[in-house]
C-alpha cells in the first residue's frame, strides 16, 4: 500500500509543476518570461540560454509526443516518469505553450466567472489523480500482494 501512495503523490507532484508554470505566467503576464523561465531550466549554462528556440523546442515535444504511437518508447516514458517529482521540462513547455495556444490563460485572465468556469471543468477532467497503462490508456490498479500495478483493459502488468 506504501508504495502505491507514493506513486500516486509522485503523480500528484507532476502535475502540480504544471500549476505552477500557469500560476507564474499569471504572475508577471508576460508568454516570454514565462517560455524564458521554461529555458532556463532546460539550459542550466547562462550561455545556452539565448541559443534555445522556442519554435525548436515545441517541434521537439511534438516528436516526443509521437513516440506515443510506439510501445515500446510509451512503456520507457511511463517507467521513466513514474517515480519523478518533475515531469520533463520539453513537457512543460508543451503544456505552458497548449494552455496559453487553446485560450484557457486568456480565459483566466479575462476573470468572466463563465470562462473560468469552463478553464476550472476542463482542468480537473484533464488533472484526475489516474495512473494509467502505457499501452491501453486504462486506469491501472495497485495490486497488494504483488506490488505492482494491473492493467484490466490489457489483463497484464505493464
Amino acid at each position: 500500500m506504501t508504495q502505491g501512495i507514493q506513486l500516486a503523490l509522485l503523480e500528484w507532484s507532476r502535475k502540480a509543476e504544471f500549476s505552477a508554470d500557469r500560476a507564474g505566467l499569471l504572475a508577471v503576464q508576460d508568454r516570454g518570461a514565462a517560455y524564458r523561465a521554461l529555458s532556463k531550466l532546460m539550459a542550466p549554462d547562462k550561455g545556452l540560454w539565448r541559443e534555445i528556440n522556442h519554435e525548436d523546442i515545441m517541434k521537439q515535444a511534438r516528436e516526443f509526443e509521437e513516440l506515443e504511437k510506439d510501445n515500446i518508447n510509451k512503456t520507457y516514458k511511463f517507467l521513466t516518469t513514474i517515480s519523478s517529482t518533475h515531469p520533463w521540462t520539453i513537457i512543460r513547455a508543451k503544456e505552458i505553450n497548449e494552455w496559453i495556444n487553446e485560450g484557457d490563460y486568456d480565459k483566466v485572465f479575462s476573470m468572466d466567472p463563465n470562462a473560468l468556469q469552463e478553464v476550472v471543468a476542463k482542468t480537473e477532467r484533464l488533472s484526475s489523480n489516474k495512473t494509467l497503462c502505457p499501452d491501453s490508456g486504462h486506469e491501472l490498479v495497485w495490486i497488494e500482494q504483488y506490488q505492482r500495478w494491473y492493467c484490466y483493459g490489457c489483463n497484464k502488468y505493464p
